[in-house]
């Protein structure tokens, strides 16, 4: 009777508390068994989610609706892993307050009233969740920018992590972090936008992939940021940037272009280990930093394009596009876009003269559409190109829609200018930032990159006067083409421009060595003849006066070799004497040796004394 009451209360146990544990199996790891009912509720409860990673997708499947929904209710904390959100996450949500009312102007700080008057913003969603979202996979979009129907910003009042992937875009504009924003081990494979957010605390991207591009500009690091490992595969935009703390891309690769225009590094900028690809640009145009840690080799050849490789200049609109207004619709008037083609330049055109056909050799290059009533060139239109197309027609509308083309498919003269200056400002001040950091061997490379690079540019440049209110072109003559490359000849082949002392070592064995071949080969042409004078054995005379043609060919190159030193360095005893023309060889190379063993000096002394 007592085991059969045993056995009894054994089985009324296990069927109380085997429920029990089923059901508390997901707080810690989904089984096959949960149902999306049962994962809502964690989330609206702030319970973590974790998922088993052998898993099937479809069981690990979570809306992101549920994820805005737990936030609007203030959950203490979203912890989801190993999940697949399907849908659009937005995080626009949470405690709204009005811009400018009294709960507003008592809740934030002036940082961010600062930034929501500059953002036009009239509402601001306070999101009080610490979200952490890693290994995980985020189907849709993820919405935490400025929407901009709403005029609302986002201001995350804790700590995000966001290490999962993310297979669309990803929207974080004007979003304000109180605290840390961890996106370590992150892949965005579509865009991502972070202009004019801020960061009041720590940004950790390290190891982070951005496949696609990523766009920093106008934004506000007042914590460490850090970069570490990153990759970026698409454009990284850094432009105008604030970097207020330490900003760590250590070992970081970029294989697109970089834009650190405008951008300003208050404390040091680690770029050690940094990794730019052979087709990346760098743009350090108008950047201020205290200390760039970076050096030369890793730079170099990155910084060569004051317009941008392939004429590509990012800022080329200003002062050239226009709107105007076009049966009630904002027209651009002259919108310029880079796309894979290269370079389109647009002009509105009412309509094509009648009967007009374009060349067979412009056809891929120029075309008109009726519809927006737009002629549209593509590339940099030539002087050839454009006389051919005037010929066309003498109607005057098109003649100048003509003319306007050929000169906005070209850079504006005065933005020329401009961006070489820059660039040539942007050399000199990364040379003392690398005599700053004591790392004078970058310093003398970059130099000397920069005076090696200077002639190119500076006629490429164009010089511009202003005659009656039009800009009047013209090119560098031929005289200081001719000068820049005498200079780059005696003072960058030389010396290097005073950073390279054994470049002129190697020029003074190679002069030495060539003159004493020509005295070699002038010495058989008479009259061109040494008087060598030797002691005599014979104890009766003192000296003997010998030909140097009656020497052997090898004791003649010898003392070639030996006059030619004695010439250049100005050190011989008079034995040798030249006849002739000799002298006048003689003279020129004493003045050539002179010249290069004061350029030698001076850059040793400049090398080694700074």
């Amino acid at each position: 009777m007592s085991r059969s009451i045993s056995s009894c209360f054994f089985c009324l146990f296990f069927a109380a508390v085997l429920p029990t544990l089923s059901y508390a199996q997901p707080l810690q790891e989904s089984s096959a068994q949960t149902n999306y009912a049962n994962i809502e509720g964690l989330l609206l409860q702030g319970e973590p989610v974790h998922f088993a990673e052998d898993l099937p997708e479809e069981e690990r499947r979570i809306e992101a609706a549920w994820i805005t929904k737990a936030l609007r209710n203030g959950v203490e904390k979203i912890d989801i892993r190993n999940a697949i959100i399907t849908g659009d996450l937005d995080l626009r949500t949470g405690s709204s307050y009005q811009v400018g009312s009294n709960d507003f102007e008592l809740k934030f700080n002036p940082e961010i009233k600062k930034m929501a008057q500059t953002l036009n913003a009239r509402t601001v969603f306070l999101v009080s969740t610490d979200i952490s979202i890693v290994d995980s996979k985020l189907e849709g979009k993820l919405l935490a920018g400025i929407d901009k129907h709403n005029c609302a910003v986002v201001v995350f009042q804790r700590g995000v992590r966001f290490g999962c992937i993310f297979l669309d875009e990803a929207d974080w504009e004007g979003a304000i972090f109180q605290h840390k924003a961890d996106f370590s081990l992150a892949d965005f494979q579509d865009a991502v936008h972070f202009s004019n957010a801020v960061f009041q605390s720590q940004l950790i991207c390290d190891a982070t992939v951005f496949r696609y591009g990523i766009n920093f500009d106008n934004t506000t690091f007042i914590g460490e940021a850090n970069f570490t490992l990153a990759t970026f595969q698409g454009e990284a935009d850094f432009e105008m940037a604030d970097f207020e703390d330490q900003a760590d891309f250590e070992g970081a690769i970029f294989n697109s272009k970089v834009d650190f225009g405008s951008a300003t590094f208050q404390r040091a900028a680690i770029f050690y280990g940094a990794q730019f690809s052979k087709n990346t640009d760098v743009d350090l145009r108008r950047t201020t930093y205290a200390n760039l840690l970076i050096s030369w080799h890793q730079l170099k050849g990155h910084l060569d394009a004051p317009y941008g490789k392939r004429g590509e200049l990012l800022h080329r609109l200003e002062g050239i596009a226009g709107l105007s207004q076009k049966e009630g619709q904002t027209t651009k008037q002259s919108p310029s876009e880079w796309h894979t083609g290269g370079l389109e330049a647009y002009v509105i055109l009412t309509q094509l003269p009648s009967g007009l056909e374009f060349p067979s050799q412009l056809s891929t290059k120029i075309s008109y559409d009726s519809t927006e009533e737009l002629l549209t060139f593509k590339g940099i239109m030539t002087k050839k190109e454009r006389r051919e197309l005037l010929k066309l027609s003498s109607d005057t509308a098109y003649r100048t829609a003509i003319r306007t083309l050929f000169d906005r498919s070209h850079f504006s003269d005065e933005l020329k200018i401009e961006s070489f200056a820059l660039w040539r400002a942007a050399y000199i001040r990364l040379q003392k930032n690398f005599e700053d950091i004591g790392d004078n061997d970058s310093a003398n490379d970059c130099y000397y990159h920069y005076r090696l690079k200077l002639p190119k540019f500076r006629q490429e440049s164009l010089s511009a006067d202003f005659e009656h209110g039009k800009l009047c072109v013209t090119f560098r003559g031929a005289w200081e083409k001719t000068r820049e490359w005498l200079e780059y000849i005696f003072f960058g082949l030389t010396c290097g421009y005073g950073v390279k002392p054994f470049r002129a070592l190697i020029v003074i064995a190679i002069e030495i060595v060539s003159f004493a071949f020509i005295f070699f080969g002038l010495s058989h042409l008479e009259p061109l003849e040494y008087e060598l004078k030797e002691k005599s054995k014979h104890p009766d005379t003192h000296m003997v006066v010998r030909r140097f043609a009656d020497l052997s060919i090898l004791h003649q190159l010898a003392l070639c070799f030996y006059f030619s030193a004695g010439t250049f360095t100005t050190l011989l005893y008079g034995e040798i004497k030249p006849l002739g023309w000799f002298k006048v060889v003689a003279i020129i190379e004493g003045i050539m040796g002179w010249l290069t063993l004061a350029l030698f000096l001076i850059t040793l002394g400049n090398v080694w004394l700074g």
